[in-house]
This record gives structure tokens, sequence and C-alpha cells, in this order.
């Protein structure tokens, strides 16, 4: 059983998550349905099990939703099976009230054609609302042959200027996530001429440019994309004149000879392929190994290997660095 503590931390963490998260506005549409057939059915006794089968779907189907997109952090936008559900939603609506006048057959039309547009684009837009005039058309035809008389065509100007509203609404929800996209495309843009920048100002250091694909450098340059903090950038240019300064710093401690020794090294080669590689004897390999793990103070070339990429001498998946990135052309003169 949990304690008190233990639900507070996760009930906070819950409030934290949905305070963080943004719900695409196509949801909050989905939300009108539920809650559409929750106004009837409080407003009408003779509701029916369908109704209520009709409210209990939808519910759960938003709330499947809902907790899709906590669980992800991300805003979904509008797919067309869930539009197409939700079209057989208000189908079954419809069907359910075609004959009764006190509630509007075509209640949950108007945040369904939202949908439609979102999904489907203008085209099923405009398909959909013919459909929805065959629709109307059929309701008053059917109310006003029946023995209650005939329906008011306020109900059609409603349902039509609610259509319209919400037709709207979908064009300016799908103008949004066009300019979002843009805005997203820009930012990467933006990053991957930082990175060539940043890489470009490092090239005469013999910093290369994998430095830049470390974790805490490419996380500060999108933080720094998508928010265009001035406070980012300080950090940012903090973060990577440090890394600098450590990396000059520890590079000082190796000849050049030993700096090409602990490239190949970090590549998991063997005494034997760095001595081919360099065309020196695997005993002078050793004593290049030796004497950096003695001025290192590590005990094993694995130790070695850490103790660089820590210090930013060498990456993940780093090629051959030679003797230019070393800082020098007389890799040769340094043999032992």
């Amino acid at each position: 059983m949990e304690s008190r503590p233990e639900r507070s931390i996760c009930l906070l963490g819950a409030v934290e998550m949905v305070r963080v998260t943004k719900f695409s506005p196509v949801l909050w549409i989905r939300s009108v349905i539920p809650l559409a057939c929750l106004g009837v059915i409080g407003s009408t006794e003779d509701f029916g099990l369908p109704l209520m089968g009709l409210f209990l779907a939808s519910a759960v189907d938003v709330a499947i939703d809902i907790g899709s997109q906590l669980r992800a952090s991300t805003v979904s936008g509008a797919d067309r099976w869930t539009a197409l559900r939700d079209i057989v939603y208000a189908l079954i609506f419809y069907a359910l009230f075609l004959g009764n006048p006190g509630v509007p057959a075509l209640l949950l039309a108007p945040p369904v054609l939202a949908e439609v547009f979102l999904a489907f684009g203008a085209r099923g837009f405009i398909w959909a609302i013919g459909a929805e005039a065959l629709l109307l058309a059929l309701r008053m035809a059917t109310i006003n042959r029946g023995p209650e008389g005939w329906i008011h065509p306020g109900w059609a100007v409603g349902i039509a200027s609610a259509t319209l509203l919400m037709g709207l609404l979908g064009y300016t929800i799908a103008r949004l996530n066009e300019l979002q996209e843009g805005i997203n495309r820009q930012r990467h843009a933006l990053k991957e001429a930082l990175s060539e920048l940043l890489a470009t100002m490092m090239s005469p250091m013999g910093i290369e440019k994998s430095v830049l694909k470390q974790e805490q450098i490419r996380v500060l340059l999108e933080e720094l994309c998508q928010t265009a903090s001035r406070s980012k950038g300080e950090e940012a240019g903090r973060t990577l004149a440090r890394i600098i300064a450590r990396r000059q710093e520890a590079f000082q401690l190796f000849t050049p000879r030993e700096f090409e020794v602990l490239c190949l090294l970090s590549e998991n080669k063997s005494y034997r392929q760095i001595a081919q590689h360099l065309q020196i004897s695997e005993g002078t390999v050793r004593a290049h190994v030796a004497g950096m793990m003695r001025k290192t103070q590590v005990h094993s070339r694995e130790e070695l290997t850490v103790w660089a990429r820590k210090h930013c001498l060498v990456f993940r998946g780093q090629g051959d660095a030679g003797p230019e990135s070393a800082g020098g052309s007389d890799a040769a003169s340094q043999d032992s």
C-alpha cells in the first residue's frame, strides 16, 4: 500500500504532466461528441440504451486520446481513421433522433465536419457539406410528414451556421499546423547552420566537428533554436568554452604521435594493428600507451579511452584523426 508522501508525489507528477502537455485542438473538437450526448441524456427522459452506449464509446475514445497525448507529451493532429470513427458516431446519433422533433439529429455534424476538414482537406469538407445537406433535407421531410407537425426552419439555419463556423475553425487549425511545420523546418535549418558555423570556427583550433554531436551541446543548440533565448545562447557558449578549454588542457599532455595512437586506440584497434597502421614497432606503441597512462594516472587502455572521451579528445565513432588533427605534421619525429 502506497504511503501518503508517495501518493502526493504521484499526484504532483500527474498535475505537472497535464500542465506541460499542450492538447491538440482536434482533441477539444472530439470532446464535443460525448458532451453533446451527455447533454441530450440529461434533457431527455426516454434517451434509451443506444444513446447511452454512444456516449460511453465516444467518451472512452476521447479518454484514450488524452492518455496517448499525455504519454507521448506531444500534440497529435487529425487522422482519417479517427475522423471516420466520429462520422459513424454522428450517423448513429442521426439515426436515433431522425424522427424526434425535440432533439436536433444533426447535433454532432458540425464538430465532425471540422475533423473532416483537418483529415481530408477542403475537398473532403465540401463533400461532407453536401452529405449534410441531404441528411438535413431528409430530416425535415421526415418530421414534416410525421404526426407531430413540421420542424422550424431555424433549426436548419442554426445547423448550417454551426457547420460554417466549424469549417472556419478547421481551416484555421489547418493553417496553424502548416505554419508550425514551417517553423519546425526553419528551426532545424537554423540548428544545422549554427553547427556548421561553430564547426568552421573551431576547425583552426584542431577541434573536430564531432564535438558538436555531444548530447549536452546538441540539446543546448536545440533549445536555443526553439526559444531564441539569450540566456540559452550564453549557456551554450559557456558550455562550449568549457569543452574547448578542457580539451586544449588535456591535449597539451600528449605528443602528436601519442595522440595518433590514442585515436586508433579509441577505435578498439590492437597494438599490432596500430603498429601496422603507423608503421612503427609494437613495442613503440606499448611505450606510447604506457606513457599516456602514466600522464593521465589510469591503469588500463580502457580507462585511457574513457578519460580521452571525457576530456573531448576522441569521440565514439571517430575515424583516424591523423597527425594534422593532432596539431602538427612532424608526428614521425616523435617516435621513441
